[in-house]
This record gives C-alpha cells, sequence and structure tokens, in this order.
C-alpha cells in the first residue's frame, strides 16, 4: 500500500492492478484467519483468538475501504492525467 503514496508517478491501471492484488490479497488472508476462527477450539489460546478476531475485523475494514473509494481515487488520477 506505501507505493499508493506515490500513485500520481503512475498510471491509473497499474494502480488498478495494485488494488485488485491487495483485494485478492486481503480475500486469502480473511479465508486463512476465518478457518481458524471457525474451528472451534483449534486455537491454541483466548489471546490467539482475540487476536485473529482482531485481524479479521481490519483487514475487513480494509477491503472495504478499498471497495467503497477506488473508483473515485482512480478516477482522480485520470482526471489529473487529463490535466497535465
Amino acid at each position: 500500500m506505501v507505493q499508493l503514496v506515490f500513485a500520481h508517478l503512475l498510471v491509473p491501471s497499474q494502480v488498478l492492478s495494485l488494488l485488485q492484488r491487495r483485494l485478492s490479497d486481503i480475500e486469502n488472508n480473511l479465508a486463512h484467519i476465518g478457518s481458524g476462527l471457525d474451528c472451534g477450539n483449534c486455537m491454541q489460546s483466548d489471546g490467539a483468538r482475540f487476536a485473529a478476531g482482531y485481524a479479521h475485523a481490519v483487514l475487513q475494514a480494509g477491503k472495504v475501504y478499498i471497495e467503497q473509494n477506488k473508483d473515485d481515487f482512480l478516477r482522480a488520477l485520470e482526471n489529473k492525467d487529463k490535466q497535465s
């Protein structure tokens, strides 16, 4: 995601690719964490379950943010390209 700080130096298709890759990574991580949360007593401790739940919440929030804001972000980048 640090690369997005420099999004103004990339073409919008590169930024879209970065966002899509991040969403894919998030989906994979959510599935992995979710399988640990759904397996009952397989987690070693309450702390491990808490940490996994926290990670799941943070990843889910990131996913929602990207999905809700990527179109406006890409549109803004495209508009700056047209102004240059």
